[in-house]
Protein backbone atom coordinates (compact mmCIF):
# COMPACT_ATOMS: atom_id res chain seq x y z
CA UNK A 1 0.00 0.00 0.00
CA UNK A 2 0.98 3.64 -0.50
CA UNK A 3 0.34 7.09 1.47
CA UNK A 4 0.74 10.24 -0.33
CA UNK A 5 1.16 13.13 1.82
CA UNK A 6 0.73 16.68 0.20
CA UNK A 7 0.30 20.15 1.85
CA UNK A 8 0.31 19.14 5.43
CA UNK A 9 2.02 19.58 8.20
CA UNK A 10 2.99 17.19 11.10
CA UNK A 11 3.75 19.01 14.30
CA UNK A 12 4.77 18.75 17.73
CA UNK A 13 3.90 14.95 18.57
CA UNK A 14 5.90 12.97 20.78
CA UNK A 15 6.98 9.14 21.11
CA UNK A 16 7.68 8.59 24.67
CA UNK A 17 8.73 4.84 25.00
CA UNK A 18 12.03 4.61 24.22
CA UNK A 19 12.28 0.73 23.97
CA UNK A 20 9.80 0.41 21.62
CA UNK A 21 11.18 2.12 18.57
CA UNK A 22 9.89 5.59 17.25
CA UNK A 23 8.69 7.53 14.33
CA UNK A 24 7.22 10.56 16.52
CA UNK A 25 6.41 12.60 13.58
CA UNK A 26 5.46 9.25 11.49
CA UNK A 27 5.57 5.61 11.71
CA UNK A 28 6.09 3.59 8.45
CA UNK A 29 6.26 -0.24 8.54
CA UNK A 30 6.10 -1.14 5.34
CA UNK A 31 4.69 -0.34 2.05
CA UNK A 32 5.36 3.25 0.46
CA UNK A 33 5.37 6.39 1.65
CA UNK A 34 5.40 9.75 0.04
CA UNK A 35 5.82 12.97 1.19
CA UNK A 36 4.89 15.05 -1.62
CA UNK A 37 4.78 18.40 -1.88
CA UNK A 38 4.69 21.56 0.77
CA UNK A 39 5.12 18.43 3.16
CA UNK A 40 6.20 19.33 6.59
CA UNK A 41 7.82 17.21 9.25
CA UNK A 42 8.76 19.25 12.32
CA UNK A 43 8.72 19.90 15.75
CA UNK A 44 8.60 16.30 16.63
CA UNK A 45 10.72 13.91 19.75
CA UNK A 46 11.15 10.42 20.14
CA UNK A 47 12.45 9.12 23.38
CA UNK A 48 14.12 6.41 20.95
CA UNK A 49 14.64 6.71 17.46
CA UNK A 50 13.25 8.29 14.24
CA UNK A 51 12.19 11.77 15.62
CA UNK A 52 10.74 13.00 12.86
CA UNK A 53 10.14 9.60 10.23
CA UNK A 54 11.05 6.03 11.61
CA UNK A 55 10.55 3.57 8.80
CA UNK A 56 11.40 0.27 7.92
CA UNK A 57 11.00 -2.53 5.24
CA UNK A 58 10.07 0.03 2.98
CA UNK A 59 10.25 2.96 0.92
CA UNK A 60 10.02 6.97 1.42
CA UNK A 61 10.36 9.59 -1.08
CA UNK A 62 10.83 13.14 -0.30
CA UNK A 63 9.65 14.88 -3.17
CA UNK A 64 10.35 18.75 -3.92
CA UNK A 65 9.69 21.37 -1.73
CA UNK A 66 9.57 18.51 1.52
CA UNK A 67 11.04 19.41 4.83
CA UNK A 68 12.43 17.65 7.62
CA UNK A 69 13.67 20.09 10.28
CA UNK A 70 13.45 21.03 14.10
CA UNK A 71 12.99 17.07 14.49
CA UNK A 72 14.79 15.09 17.55
CA UNK A 73 15.46 11.81 18.76
CA UNK A 74 17.00 10.82 21.86
CA UNK A 75 18.72 7.95 20.69
CA UNK A 76 19.57 8.17 16.19
CA UNK A 77 18.39 9.24 13.71
CA UNK A 78 16.85 12.78 14.37
CA UNK A 79 15.17 13.20 11.36
CA UNK A 80 14.89 10.20 9.44
CA UNK A 81 15.56 6.50 11.23
CA UNK A 82 16.31 3.91 8.13
CA UNK A 83 15.94 0.53 9.08
CA UNK A 84 16.22 -1.64 5.93
CA UNK A 85 14.11 0.75 3.95
CA UNK A 86 14.71 3.01 0.73
CA UNK A 87 14.71 6.50 1.19
CA UNK A 88 14.79 8.76 -1.96
CA UNK A 89 15.64 12.49 -1.44
CA UNK A 90 14.30 14.86 -4.36
CA UNK A 91 16.03 17.89 -5.44
CA UNK A 92 14.79 20.66 -2.92
CA UNK A 93 13.68 18.23 -0.56
CA UNK A 94 14.94 19.45 3.02
CA UNK A 95 16.50 17.42 5.66
CA UNK A 96 17.91 20.37 8.08
CA UNK A 97 18.68 21.07 11.96
CA UNK A 98 17.30 17.69 13.45
CA UNK A 99 18.93 16.36 16.27
CA UNK A 100 19.80 12.99 18.06
CA UNK A 101 22.08 12.46 21.49
CA UNK A 102 23.50 9.44 20.07
CA UNK A 103 24.08 9.42 16.16
CA UNK A 104 22.64 10.96 12.83
CA UNK A 105 21.37 14.08 13.50
CA UNK A 106 19.65 14.61 10.25
CA UNK A 107 19.90 10.49 9.18
CA UNK A 108 20.66 7.38 10.71
CA UNK A 109 20.66 4.93 8.19
CA UNK A 110 20.66 1.09 9.20
CA UNK A 111 20.74 -1.53 7.10
CA UNK A 112 19.00 0.07 4.09
CA UNK A 113 20.14 2.61 1.42
CA UNK A 114 19.83 6.14 0.64
CA UNK A 115 19.46 8.18 -2.65
CA UNK A 116 20.01 11.46 -3.45
CA UNK A 117 18.73 12.67 -6.28
CA UNK A 118 20.92 15.15 -8.35
CA UNK A 119 21.40 18.54 -7.28
CA UNK A 120 21.96 17.26 -3.93
CA UNK A 121 24.55 19.72 -3.26
CA UNK A 122 22.35 22.73 -3.82
CA UNK A 123 18.76 21.16 -2.94
CA UNK A 124 19.02 18.47 -0.31
CA UNK A 125 20.94 19.84 2.79
CA UNK A 126 22.07 18.09 5.52
CA UNK A 127 23.78 21.38 8.05
CA UNK A 128 24.79 20.24 11.18
CA UNK A 129 22.99 20.97 14.18
CA UNK A 130 22.91 23.24 17.27
CA UNK A 131 23.20 20.14 19.12
CA UNK A 132 26.33 18.29 20.54
CA UNK A 133 25.92 15.19 18.51
CA UNK A 134 27.92 12.77 16.65
CA UNK A 135 27.38 12.68 13.23
CA UNK A 136 24.95 15.41 12.78
CA UNK A 137 24.37 14.87 9.31
CA UNK A 138 24.13 11.13 7.84
CA UNK A 139 25.56 7.90 9.70
CA UNK A 140 25.49 5.08 7.54
CA UNK A 141 25.98 1.10 8.18
CA UNK A 142 25.19 0.92 3.87
CA UNK A 143 26.00 2.64 1.23
CA UNK A 144 24.68 6.03 0.33
CA UNK A 145 23.77 6.77 -3.61
CA UNK A 146 24.09 10.45 -5.33
CA UNK A 147 21.28 9.19 -8.30
CA UNK A 148 18.57 6.95 -9.16
CA UNK A 149 20.95 5.52 -11.19
CA UNK A 150 22.93 4.14 -8.28
CA UNK A 151 26.07 5.91 -9.53
CA UNK A 152 27.94 6.68 -5.76
CA UNK A 153 27.94 9.64 -3.92
CA UNK A 154 31.15 11.10 -3.33
CA UNK A 155 31.62 10.82 0.29
CA UNK A 156 34.04 9.47 2.68
CA UNK A 157 31.57 6.67 4.31
CA UNK A 158 34.35 5.36 6.44
CA UNK A 159 35.79 7.76 8.18
CA UNK A 160 35.44 6.19 12.28
CA UNK A 161 34.59 7.76 15.18
CA UNK A 162 35.70 6.06 18.63
CA UNK A 163 32.07 6.83 19.96
CA UNK A 164 30.20 5.15 17.28
CA UNK A 165 28.57 1.89 17.53
CA UNK A 166 30.40 -1.08 15.64
CA UNK A 167 30.77 -1.07 12.34
CA UNK A 168 29.17 2.31 11.90
CA UNK A 169 30.75 4.53 8.96
CA UNK A 170 29.75 8.11 9.17
CA UNK A 171 29.77 11.24 6.62
CA UNK A 172 29.68 14.63 8.57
Amino acid sequence: STLTLIDCVVSGNAATNPTVGGGAGIYSGGGALILGRNVQVTSNTAKGVGGGIYITAGTLTMQRDSLLFDNIAEASGGGIYIDDATVTLATSSRVQENAASDFGGGIFNRGGTVIVEAGAGAGSSFPDSDYEVVGARIVSVEDVWATADRSELSVDLMRHDDAAPSGVRGHR
